[in-house]
C-alpha cells in the first residue's frame, strides 16, 4: 500500500484516526500537572533538617537570639515571626565541606530581611540587613550553632 492509499485509508475511518490524539492529548496533560505540581515545591537542600540557635549582634553586641530552621527547602526565622515573617524559599550551595545560602524574606508590614550566611560543620555565620520603608536599614551579624534533635 502505497502512501496515498495509506492515508485514504485513515481519512475514511475517523474512530480508529480520532484515538492517537486523544491518547496523547491525555498523556501531555498528566505530564504537565505533574510538573506544576512538582515546580511549586521548593527543592530540598543540604541544610534540610537542621536548627541553629544564633546570636544576632549590631554595632558588635548582642541585640537578640534567634532560631533559625531549614525544612523543605526553606528557612523559617521563628523569632522573626512576631513581625509577620515566615518560612521562605532559601538559596543553597555547598563546595565541600562549605555551604553558604540566602535567603530574602518579607513581611507585608514590616519590609524584608536579606539573609546570607555559610555553615561549616556545626558552625553558622552570616548577616542580615532588614530594610523597611521609613526607616534607616538595620545591618546585623550572627553566629550559632546548630541544635542537635534529641531522638
Amino acid at each position: 500500500m502505497n502512501f496515498s492509499m495509506k492515508r485514504n485509508f485513515y481519512l475514511r475511518h475517523p474512530k480508529q484516526n480520532n484515538m492517537k490524539p486523544a491518547f496523547f492529548s491525555a498523556v501531555i496533560l498528566f505530564l504537565f500537572m505533574h510538573i506544576q505540581a512538582f515546580s511549586q515545591q521548593p527543592p530540598a537542600t543540604v541544610l534540610d533538617g537542621k536548627q541553629y540557635k544564633i546570636d544576632l549582634m549590631k554595632d558588635g553586641k548582642l541585640d537578640s537570639k534567634e532560631t533559625l530552621v531549614f525544612e523543605n527547602g526553606m528557612m523559617d526565622a521563628l523569632e522573626c515571626h512576631q513581625y509577620g515573617f515566615s518560612a521562605t524559599r532559601n538559596n543553597v550551595k555547598q563546595a565541600g565541606d562549605l555551604i553558604t545560602f540566602m535567603v530574602i524574606s518579607k513581611s507585608e508590614k514590616e519590609g524584608t530581611m536579606n539573609w546570607q550566611g555559610k555553615v561549616t560543620g556545626e558552625n553558622i555565620e552570616g548577616s542580615v540587613s532588614w530594610v523597611k520603608q521609613g526607616q534607616a536599614t538595620i545591618n546585623y551579624t550572627f553566629k550559632g550553632t546548630e541544635v542537635k534533635s534529641q531522638k
